[in-house]
């Protein structure tokens, strides 16, 4: 064999060829770098639009379901059931207005009970008309503002359906005392119902059957 600068032919070949293996490798080893940081690129900008996706679109209305059994009856397990495919039985409207009347028409000392109350009430109103009675009821009335001046405790006597579709009676006594002097009156209320669909989890959490009140009228018995 020749010669070439003082290496033999065959030698060069081999200088050349393991060259060859090593560039080789190395480009290798540079592709699969660039396809790891192409990659990672395509999960941070995938990250990043997911985020923004659920920052900006619109939320779900909130459903609510409800137990029951199979007599229509709610209970504590039992198959999910979307909440306006339920029916009420007449004792869960009857027990609604009851504390309905309750939690409205009593007067105590304690704000914070007031408030608490009267969202509750709210809670139970299907808008409309019967949520601007409502509130003229409590500009009228104050009873935020006149705590602990004017007591009034509220004793339910009857609770009944009436032949009217989804309309019922709620007759209450009302003891009051100013000062020392101390009254009672009797009082009675119709009320119209229907459902609706909790528009928030708030509200769920206060009215988890969405019944609510459409219509009412309460006045004082002569």
């Amino acid at each position: 064999m020749s010669e070439n600068g003082g290496l033999q032919t065959t030698e060069l070949e081999r200088l050349d060829t393991w060259y060859r293996i090593i560039s080789q490798r190395d480009g290798t080893a540079e592709r699969r770098v660039w396809h790891w940081q192409l990659l990672a690129g395509a999960l941070v900008v995938i990250v990043l639009g997911v985020g923004i996706w659920d920052h900006i679109s619109p939320r779900a209305d909130v459903k609510a379901f409800v137990q029951v059994n199979e007599d229509g009856q709610v209970i504590n397990l039992g198959l999910p059931q979307d909440l306006l495919t339920y029916t009420p039985q007449d004792a869960q409207w009857l027990d609604m207005l009851s504390e309905w009347v309750r939690r409205i028409r009593w007067r105590g000392s304690d704000v914070v009970k007031a408030q608490a109350d009267w969202n509750w009430a709210r809670a139970h109103l299907c808008g409309g008309p019967v949520k601007h009675f409502v509130d003229e009821m409590e500009k009228h009335e104050k009873p935020f503002t006149q705590v602990g001046k004017r007591l009034i405790a509220v004793e339910i006597k009857a609770a009944t359906a009436t032949p009217a579709p989804s309309t019922y009676h709620v007759f209450w006594e009302e003891i009051s005392t100013e000062t020392t002097a101390q009254r009672v009156k009797k009082y009675t209320g119709t009320f119209t119902v229907s459902r609706m669909q909790p528009a928030t989890q708030a509200v769920l959490l206060q009215n988890r059957l969405g019944l609510c009140i459409t219509a009412l009228n309460m006045s004082e018995e002569p």
